[in-house]
């Protein structure tokens, strides 16, 4: 998987605890948006390497991304297809 789309993926999942941290502290409009903007940086990664190089450990990261942005319907024929 190449290494870009890697530090995506942990990114993703950093600020996603992250958010988690915020909304404790009573900051959730702060974590909604920290976490949109990682799992979109995500998706943008996985999805544009995904077709251009055919890895298919990327589809997983896609279906993954596209359920936490709330697309859980366009991340059902992903995850269905692996």
């Amino acid at each position: 998987m190449p290494n870009n789309t890697v530090w995506h993926a942990a990114l993703a999942r950093t600020l996603s605890l992250s958010s988690y941290a915020l909304t404790a502290a009573g900051r959730a409009r702060d974590a909604e948006a920290d976490a949109q903007r990682a799992w979109s940086g995500a998706l943008a990664a996985a999805d544009s390497v995904g077709r251009a190089t055919g890895v298919a450990e990327l589809r997983v990261l896609t279906a993954t991304a596209l359920a936490s942005l709330g697309r859980v319907e366009d991340a059902r024929p992903i995850r269905s297809n692996s």
